[in-house]
């Protein structure tokens, strides 16, 4: 059993430890947002990247869609020459869609760079609160000591 003596040297300890917990519990925290923000990084190149197949698939969409329209012209005795209006028409359809598809990727990949960004907020933050909570700690137990200097 420990006499009164050791009292001090005890609430030191506790102290010191809470610091220790503190910034381990700090990191720990820090690396779940660098994880979310890496995570959230690769979300928008995803997005991104889907954005780019689904405006390819589009206009490839669009390309099929005025075969059509020459095969169908041609079978009905029009010259296909002729519908120049048409195929335009077509053309810029497919495009629009297809830059229409390729902006709201941009938009969700935006989307996911803000929530990157807030995660390496997030990170920066949970370190400097686990710094201050080891100083903090390390405070506690200097003024334990001094206190139990003060009381002999």
């Amino acid at each position: 059993m420990c006499g009164p003596a050791a009292v001090p040297f005890i609430i030191m300890g506790a102290a010191a430890a809470k610091g220790v917990s503190g910034l381990m519990a700090g990191g720990a925290e820090a690396k779940i947002a660098e994880t979310n923000a890496d995570l959230a990084r690769r979300d928008a190149a995803n997005a991104l990247q889907l954005g780019a197949t689904q405006a390819g698939q589009i206009r490839a969409k669009g390309s099929q869609l005025a075969s059509e329209q020459k095969v169908a012209l041609a079978a009905s005795g029009v010259d296909p020459s002729s519908a120049g209006n048409l195929f335009a028409s077509t053309a810029s359809g497919a495009e629009l869609d297809a830059l229409t598809a390729k902006n709201n990727a941009v938009k969700k990949a935006w989307g996911f760079e803000t929530e990157a960004a807030t995660q390496d907020v997030q990170a920066s933050m949970a370190r400097r609160k686990s710094y201050l909570g080891l100083l903090t700690g390390g405070l506690d137990a200097a003024s334990s000591a001094v206190a139990y200097r003060g009381s002999k």
